[in-house]
């Protein structure tokens, strides 16, 4: 009985869990149905999401047809002397050059015998005292043909600077600094990032016509342009029929090639277009050539530096024979997981078939050899007769129009989310009816046409809704779009989840555009050719890793100078303050460069800023510290350690590199203590499209900036003044200063108020005056309810704070973090104070990391001078701008080194728009002098502001009981180090 009554309850149970599972499955297929019902209406309304505006290359030259010029339809060059009109100063001409500067036009009339399609063929000199990139517009007979036609990249010219470390083969090798080539060097005009197959062609009619070249961004000297005869773009059948018919090619066997193939190291460019594509140390395969176990050897290419479209990288390879040769690479792509990355071959500068364009690269974690071709079939190309270039250039091929229709929705969708935030604010109340589609009435119609926009990325994958594996993201979106679509009313439930998907896609274009590929060896060769393994075997590669494990006890991987002499006697020690071994590299090989030759040898070491003063103060420090942080020379000073550098004849001479208060930083009772190697300060960031669309202008003081906030507070938008990031520049210690917040310092100066009194004997704090400049900053959180804490690059990129004032660095993370909203926000000065007189006063107050020499150690050692010679060096314009060059080159975009040295920043690779604020705020520039006992003033007033916006406490009040602290620590610092206190 008892068994009957489990049986009875056991079937009862899974009854019972056979309906509520069936019921689930329904539930989830209703759903499922719903939503697919939505999805399929949306569909089949085949909504258009082209921009009737625009005008893309491929529509401009559909117009044209194949209006190809005849075969003997000869090149039409102009002298760059011979142009017909210029509207721009400072244009200049020397030996035949005609230097174009980086604002301004110069027109070239050209009379054309035959009307027909043509290229647009420059021979340029870059000019080398700048990094920016080379930005033209170029105009046909006064009009843009199509939109591409803006800002045309015109590539500088990055070669090694010297081969001497190819020569190297007993020892670490001192990789090669990239400096730019002077040119000539000849370019058509075509699609900087390669999306379009060849270069771009242009119709002229016959007669006269004219092309125009508008600078937009950096000087650019020109001794020639011309206009050549357009072909066709074959496939490759047609263009191997082609070589074999009209060039009488053969295809070259491999018992014809000396050697069989000839390997040209990747690493021994001729040509990049970064300086970002420098060599590299590959030890994870015996097979990387040249190989060894042990020793810093620069032997691949690539990797992640040759990510981004458009970069390339150019070879030349001398062949004995004309004829059709393959090309075999050795590479890597461990990186793009679940993608492909793809390289666009030109050979002597031309794309030979239309699949060169799009050599693919599979993914894979280790090495792999294989010939230039795809789907199986590797491609022959004709090589001429003697020297030959072969470019690779990064690009995204097929995907290219997916990621533009990706873009495109991601920026209307974004406008879409600031539409509907400012009816709902960035955390709407469920349970409240906002009316939606009332104040947002174009809602549903820009969701269908973005969900239709985005099936259509999904399906260029060859992927669908049920089948996302790549588009994952990009589906993830459409399901979020497809639930406001269909119940627009239920937007405050779906809002958060709308933002967070539209972030991830976002992330994902990132992730698309990021294009990596390492090379080892380019091997061209014939027919027969057989490559080599590209991973060595078993027990090749157990010898490796014992060998690689052996040798990391005897080798020091110090790199010296190729060919310098290291028995000098004597030795100049730097030590710099980073934890950062690419840094250290990238200095090391910079003073390799410089000092190989000096009387002395440069020791550099790496060291954490706690390390500098405890050894100087045991006899052990060193002569220089490089990036330190900006309180140490002073702290080094106090205590007699650090060397004053105005005792030097040229010390005001060298000063002038950098802005002039910034000494500030570095006096103590008269003297000079160090020299400012980065810099940074407070700027205002605003996106300019949301101020546009409000009709707002670029607040210029605090007034306006206050006057500005209850109109985007009525669009639920806010504004964002840093209040809890205390940047400091250089290496920190456990005993760096925290710096007094930037914005709240700024606003005193522009007062006209000092944070000290005259002698540095106590602090001016308590001074009713500046207890209400700290009551006016705190109220800005307290009254106007600004956050002091947020995700700003999430905020600013969704439109929701459209305006902050942040220190200038933020300007990288904006512009790695947030790539979508490129061309859409701008920096200014930070707002001013407005003085009796109409004028604004925008005094901002800087950070800068330093560098500095010991006193002790350059006295026991005799080498004052040459620590001297050493910091003049580190900081001139040259070092600074190749030290920020190649950082960038080494860590990307984020990597943005803040110089010090004014020229530097004015000839460096900052954007023009960007160049100019800068160069035009640092007069403003003041400096916070640094006193003894001063360290506790930037936390006493990060105290007190706390206090004040968490707690709601009096700010007067607040900050007056807590500035005893300041006096009491700045008297006890002066008595112990045996100055004057105050009476």
């Amino acid at each position: 009985m008892k068994k009957k009554k489990n049986k009875t309850r056991i079937r009862n149970i899974s009854i019972l869990i056979a309906l509520v599972v069936i019921a689930v499955v329904a539930l989830n297929v209703a759903s499922t149905d719903e939503y697919a019902g939505t999805r399929d209406t949306v569909l089949e309304k085949y909504l258009s999401y082209e921009d009737a505006s625009a005008v893309s290359y491929d529509s401009y030259i559909s117009q044209y047809g194949k209006a190809y010029v005849a075969d003997q339809a000869g090149r039409i060059a102009l002298k760059a002397s011979e142009y017909k009109e210029a509207d721009m100063s400072g244009l200049t001409e020397s030996n035949g050059v005609v230097w174009t500067q980086d604002e301004g036009s110069i027109t070239y009339a050209f009379n054309v015998p035959e009307a027909g399609l043509y290229n647009i063929q420059l021979t340029y000199y870059p000019d080398t005292s700048s990094t920016q990139t080379i930005l033209r517009n170029v105009y046909v007979n006064g009009k843009l043909p199509f939109d591409d036609c803006e800002d045309i990249t015109i590539n500088r010219l990055w070669v090694d600077d010297n081969k001497n470390w190819l020569m190297n083969t007993n020892g670490n090798q001192a990789a090669p600094t990239q400096v730019q080539g002077e040119g000539p060097a000849v370019a058509y005009i075509d699609s900087s990032d390669c999306d379009t197959l060849g270069n771009y062609m242009f119709y002229f009619d016959k007669g006269e016509n004219t092309v125009t070249l508008e600078s937009t961004q950096s000087a650019l000297g020109l001794s020639e342009i011309a206009l050549v005869p357009a072909s066709e773009l074959l496939d490759y059948e047609e263009y191997l029929a082609m070589c074999k018919d009209e060039l009488d090619a053969a295809v070259i066997s491999a018992n014809n090639v000396r050697d069989g193939a000839i390997i040209i190291q990747a690493e021994d460019a001729t040509m990049k277009s970064s300086s970002s594509l420098s060599p590299n140390n590959d030890r994870t395969s015996v097979k990387t050539q040249p190989y060894h176990s042990t020793y810093i050897v620069y032997n691949t290419i690539g990797g992640e530096s040759w990510a981004s479209a458009g970069q390339n990288i150019t070879w030349t390879v001398d062949v004995d024979q004309a004829g059709l040769y393959k090309i075999g690479l050795r590479f890597k792509q461990s990186m793009n997981r679940g993608f492909y990355s793809a390289r666009y071959i030109t050979v002597n500068g031309v794309l030979p078939f239309r699949e060169a364009g799009q050599i693919e690269f599979d993914y894979s974690p280790d090495w792999q050899t294989a010939f230039a071709g795809n789907d199986g079939q590797d491609y022959y190309f004709y090589l001429n007769e003697g020297s030959n270039t072969i470019t690779m250039n990064a690009t995204l091929g097929d995907l290219a129009e997916a990621v533009d229709l990706a873009s495109t929705s991601v920026d209307n969708l974004n406008n879409l989310y600031r539409e509907l935030t400012a009816v709902t604010g960035s955390d709407p109340d469920k349970y409240r009816d906002y009316q939606i589609t009332t104040y947002v009435s174009n809602m549903t119609d820009v969701l269908e046409v973005e969900y239709t926009r985005l099936n259509a990325v999904v399906e260029m994958f060859g992927e669908s809704m049920t089948s996302a594996n790549k588009t994952s993201s990009v589906v993830d979106m459409m399901n979020s779009m497809i639930k406001l679509i269909k119940r627009p009313d239920d937007v405050a439930e779906y809002l958060g989840d709308f933002n967070t998907k539209l972030s991830a896609l976002g992330d994902w274009i990132n992730s698309i555009n990021n294009l990596p590929l390492e090379l080892d060896y380019l091997a061209v060769t014939g027919d027969g050719y057989n490559l080599p393994r590209a991973e060595g075997g078993f027990f090749a590669n157990l010898a490796h890793n014992w060998k690689a494990f052996i040798g990391s006890f005897s080798n020091d991987f110090k790199v010296h100078a190729e060919g310098s002499d290291n028995t000098q006697k004597n030795q100049l020690d730097v030590w710099v303050a980073t934890d950062t071994r690419k840094q250290f590299d990238i200095i090391q090989k910079m003073i390799n460069a410089s000092f190989g030759e000096s009387g002395y040898e440069v020791n550099l070491s790496m060291v954490g800023g706690d390390t500098v003063l405890p050894a100087t103060v045991a006899g052990e420090g060193p002569d220089v510290v490089l990036q330190s942080s900006y309180s140490q020379p002073t702290n080094f000073a106090y205590r007699s350690a650090a060397y004053d550098l105005s005792q030097f004849s040229d010390f005001e001479e060298v000063f002038k590199r950098f802005p002039s208060d910034t000494r500030a930083f570095l006096e103590y009772e008269g003297g000079v203590y160090g020299l400012p190697d980065q810099l940074s300060f407070p700027v205002m960031i605003y996106r300019t499209d949301i101020l546009d669309a409000v009709g707002l202008e670029v607040p210029e003081t605090w007034d306006d900036l206050l006057a500005m906030i209850p109109y985007l507070e009525a669009e639920n938008m806010s504004v964002y003044l840093a209040s809890n990031e205390y940047l400091t520049l250089g290496g920190g210690t456990s005993s760096t200063t925290v710096p007094v917040n930037s914005i709240f310092l700024s606003m005193l100066y522009q007062q006209g108020y000092d944070l000290y009194n005259d002698d540095y004997t106590r602090t001016m704090m308590d001074d009713v005056e500046h207890m209400l400049v700290f009551k006016k900053w705190t109220e800005y959180y307290t009254n106007q309810g600004l956050s002091y804490s947020i995700n700003l690059a999430t905020r600013f990129r969704t439109g929701e704070v459209p305006l902050a004032v942040v220190d200038y660095t933020y300007v990288n993370t904006l512009n790695v973090s947030a790539p979508e909203i490129s061309g859409k926000w701008s920096i200014a000065r930070m707002p001013g104070t407005r003085k009796d007189d109409g004028s604004v006063d925008h005094s901002a107050a800087c950070m800068i990391g330093t560098c500095f020499i010991v006193s002790s150690t350059v006295a026991k050692d005799g080498m004052a001078n040459e620590a001297w010679e050493f910091l003049k060096w580190w900081t001139d314009e040259e070092t600074q701008i190749n030290y920020a060059t190649e950082l960038k080159a080494e860590n990307g975009e984020a990597a943005e080194f803040p110089v010090s040295n004014v020229k530097a920043i004015e000839n460096g690779g900052l954007k023009e728009e960007f160049k100019q604020v800068v160069l035009s705020l640092l007069g403003d520039l003041r400096a916070e002098p640094q006193v003894p006992g001063g360290y506790i003033t930037g936390r006493v007033i990060r105290n007190a502001f706390t206090s004040v916006v968490t707690n709601n406490e009096d700010p007067v009040d607040t900050l007056y009981i807590l500035l005893d602290e300041i006096n009491s620590e700045i008297d006890s610092k002066r008595t112990e180090f045996g100055l004057n206190t105050a009476e």
